[in-house]
This record gives structure tokens, C-alpha cells and sequence, in this order.
């Protein structure tokens, strides 16, 4: 079970940073296949179509705005944190985010949610039970594999900058905010879609 939350112990930087990659393009590849957009360091929404080429564009600077947050929040709490051990944490943390996308299969999570955004804007309540039974499991699916990536980013900052404390659990929570915004700011003015 530690496996799971907490590989950092296990496997060395190494090993982490090439599981990291394969999985960032296996992740590349599901986003495209079913139409995933990872718009924010955090986020992922479903189009009607996705190109090839955004999805690695998207991780690439997901994963550099969170690296490089992680980094100088890691830097304030051990000055000899080294790069590659948070870059490596944030590659393999997202793994989690990498299997929503195939729950966007045949595109119904996207259909799903045009149709409730619709409904929404036109104050209609009328939601079909299957549906809405569909889009509670996603959301708790998806709740899920988000607490998961947490857990195993926590774990693998806590671990690279021997992080303890407050000022640790702070300087995280900061770093994550910092990346976010600032991933959603580029990724709307790089790849405006």
C-alpha cells in the first residue's frame, strides 16, 4: 500500500524521473484519444476535440509552472534540495490525472456537461437520473484521483526537501496556488483554444 502514496522512499530519483516521462506520454496520448485538456497544473476539462500536439504542450508547461513553484518553496525549506528530485515528484504525482481522460469515453463527460451547463443557463432542473448518476460518479471518481495526486506530490516534496513543520505544509499549499495561476494565465495566452 505504501507503493501507492508514497514511491518516493522506494525507488530512487532515477527510476522516478523515467516512470515520470513514460507515463507524462502515455498521459499525452490519453488526453488526445479522449479529448482532455490539462488547463491548469491542476486541472483537466473535456472538448469536443483536442489536436495532438496541445496535450504535450499543456503537460510540459503544467509540469515546468509546478516543478519550478515546488522548487523555490522546497529551496526556502531546505537550501540543498536538489531539481530533479521535485521535478521528478511532480511527474510521477500526476499519474493520478493521467486516468481520468478514458472516463471521457465516446465523448460523454463532455456531452454530459454542455448538457447541464444548458440546462443551467435556462433554469431547468430536469436532469435525467442515468445522467446524473453518471456525472456523481465521475465527480467522485475524479475527487478521488485528485486527493490521490496530493497525497503523492505531499509525499515526494516532503521527502526530497525533508520537509516538516508549518512553514513546509505553507510554503506547499503557496507553491501550489503560485503554479496554478500561473500555469492557467500561460496555457490561456500560449494555447488559446
Amino acid at each position: 500500500m505504501k507503493i501507492i502514496f508514497n514511491p518516493f522512499e522506494k525507488f530512487s530519483t532515477n527510476t522516478q524521473l523515467i516512470f515520470g516521462i513514460l507515463i507524462s506520454v502515455a498521459g499525452c496520448f490519453l488526453a488526445y484519444q479522449f479529448n482532455a485538456h490539462y488547463d491548469g497544473a491542476l486541472d483537466i476539462h473535456f472538448a469536443d476535440a483536442v489536436p495532438l500536439h496541445i496535450p504535450f504542450l499543456e503537460i510540459v508547461l503544467d509540469t515546468a509552472c509546478l516543478g519550478m513553484a515546488l522548487f523555490v518553496a522546497a529551496k526556502t525549506i531546505n537550501p540543498k534540495t536538489r531539481s530533479i528530485d521535485i521535478f521528478s515528484t511532480v511527474l510521477v504525482a500526476r499519474f493520478p490525472l493521467y486516468l481520468i481522460p478514458p472516463m471521457n469515453y465516446n465523448n460523454r463527460m463532455y456531452e454530459e456537461t454542455m448538457a447541464i451547463t444548458e440546462m443551467a443557463m435556462r433554469n431547468q432542473t430536469n436532469f435525467a437520473i442515468p445522467d446524473m448518476a453518471f456525472f456523481l460518479a465521475f465527480s467522485a471518481l475524479s475527487l478521488l484521483l485528485l486527493v490521490w495526486f496530493f497525497v503523492l506530490l505531499w509525499n515526494g516534496y516532503k521527502v526530497a526537501c525533508n520537509a516538516k513543520g508549518t512553514t513546509a505544509v505553507l510554503a506547499f499549499i503557496g507553491a501550489i496556488i503560485i503554479a496554478e495561476i500561473i500555469s492557467k494565465i500561460l496555457i490561456i495566452y500560449t494555447f488559446p483554444l
